[in-house]
């Protein structure tokens, strides 16, 4: 079996000049290089790192 482990993960700009940077990294982050080794996989893990938001205590 052929297999890979994909991270995903939430990226945000904490400022204005972020912007560029995160927008970058989000592309080189997502799936293009997947979608390019797709027809050699037999499957794809996915390791999803959410954002959580909590109060201020």
């Amino acid at each position: 079996m052929v297999g890979v482990a994909h991270h995903v993960g939430v990226i945000k700009p904490y400022g204005f000049l972020d912007i560029p940077i995160a927008l970058s990294t989000k592309w080189l982050t997502e799936f293009q290089w997947i979608d390019q080794i797709q027809n050699h996989l037999e499957f794809c893990g996915i390791n999803y790192y959410g954002q959580v938001k909590s109060p201020d205590t």
